[in-house]
């Protein structure tokens, strides 16, 4: 691990932390694909400071999610987004001779992601995050003051979901137009108007400057949901969900970045070797191919979990 920006100004605190192994994943995927993307987002309640924690990434093909940096910063705002973004741009330049040059990037639609990417990247396509655009609506039907109206949105969520999801599908402003002209018609005999209204404006007539839908990225992931499994990790594995201090954190980052640094393809490879041999082991036990000592796992299980016996107590009973 080691640190590509360091602010330590007492308002303005940020520390940039990555390692060569993470940075590299852009450039073999960049190389494989040739095109890269990325992902980013912020998380809280990790330190007791109050301070956030930057998230930065990319993915394969097979929506396996790979870190590049993380940032610990006094703010989420544009400035440190900005900064966040510069560091890492100019660190592939500076250490590797590589110009990052991503195609697209996912993020929820907060303002200070979208003015910093106008700086650094202004002809990237920005993409609003599928998660986080269905949750937005969600949110606000929620917040809905006209009961009548809450009431009906509630029952006709299912239809809000398919018609969202369809729209994510759409490969081409046309094709979003003619469809959503189709969705509209059907929303308008079961919705709202003011529903519909709110939808237009958000959702269709602000398209272009956050994208939702997939156009020409099918095979990629337009959710932030590695980002945010990462973020769950970090807190369940790490942190063991308590904030600590800012020198504590530092120490749970270093492992944290070391254990993100290894080889993806070795430890996806490693992992999936293991788990063969235990299914196949399983499946020989449940074909009554091989006697063991869950020979007849149904009764076993019934009377391990009456009993609350030790597995071992278990075994020696069948042998």
């Amino acid at each position: 691990m080691f640190c590509l920006h360091s602010s330590l100004e007492e308002e303005d605190v940020l520390l940039i932390l990555t390692s060569k192994a993470l940075m590299k994943n852009v450039i073999l995927l960049n190389e494989k694909y040739q095109r890269c993307s990325f992902y980013i987002d912020a998380t809280f309640k990790l330190m007791n400071n109050g301070f956030v924690l930057l998230t930065l990434g990319t993915e394969t093909i097979n929506h396996n999610f790979l870190l590049i940096a993380c940032a610990i910063s006094a703010h989420e705002n544009t400035n440190s987004y900005k900064q966040f973004l510069l560091s890492i741009k100019n660190g592939y330049k500076s250490i590797f001779n590589f110009t990052w040059q991503p195609t697209f990037v996912v993020s929820d639609a907060a303002d200070s992601i979208s003015n910093s990417l106008e700086t650094v990247f202004p002809n990237i396509a920005h993409i609003r995050c599928f998660f986080h655009a269905s949750k937005a609506v969600k949110d606000k039907m929620t917040r809905w003051k006209d009961l009548e109206e809450k009431k009906l949105l509630k029952e006709n969520l299912g239809l809000i979901n398919y018609g969202m999801r369809l729209l994510h599908q759409t490969t081409s402003d046309e094709n979003f137009m003619d469809l959503w002209k189709l969705i509209e018609k059907e929303w308008s005999s079961k919705l709202p108007k003011a529903f519909l209204k709110y939808f237009d404006k958000n959702f269709v007539e602000n398209r272009k400057k956050l994208r939702w839908n997939r156009m020409n990225y099918l095979g990629l992931n337009l959710t932030n949901n590695g980002i945010e499994r990462l973020h769950g990790d970090l807190k369940a594995t790490y942190t063991e969900k308590k904030k600590l201090k800012i020198n504590e954190f530092l120490l749970v980052c270093s492992k944290f970045i070391r254990d993100y640094s290894i080889d993806y393809e070795e430890k996806v490879t490693s992992s999936i070797e293991k788990s063969i041999a235990v299914w196949k082991k399983a499946f020989l036990l449940l074909e009554n191919k091989e006697r063991g000592p869950f020979y007849n796992i149904k009764d076993d299980c019934a009377l391990f979990i009456k009993k609350k016996r030790k597995v071992s107590d278990l075994i020696e009973r069948k042998r």
